[in-house]
C-alpha cells in the first residue's frame, strides 16, 4: 500500500476536530496548573536525543554491522 498527500490529507481531515478539542483541553488543563503550553512544545522541540550510528539497521553493535535480509536496499558496505 502506498500512502498518498491526498489519502493523508482525508485521514487528517477527519481526525482534526477532534484533535484540536483535545488539544485545548489539555491547554486549558496545564494553563490552570500555572503551566506554559508554548514554552512547553518549545523545550519539547528543542530536546534532542542522539542515537549512534551502530544502533540503526538490523544487527548492529558497538563494534560492528552484521547486516541481514532487512536492511534497506540503499545499504553499503564499507
Amino acid at each position: 500500500m502506498q500512502l498518498t498527500p491526498d489519502a493523508i490529507a482525508g485521514h487528517n481531515e477527519k481526525i482534526t476536530a477532534l484533535h484540536q478539542r483535545q488539544y485545548q483541553f489539555l491547554a486549558e488543563t496545564l494553563h490552570r496548573k500555572g503551566l506554559n503550553v508554548e514554552n512547553l512544545l518549545t523545550t519539547i522541540q528543542a530536546f534532542q536525543i542522539a542515537i549512534p550510528s551502530w544502533a540503526l539497521g538490523t544487527g548492529g553493535t558497538r563494534f560492528g554491522r552484521y547486516p541481514g535480509a532487512a536492511n534497506p536496499a540503499t545499504w553499503k558496505k564499507n
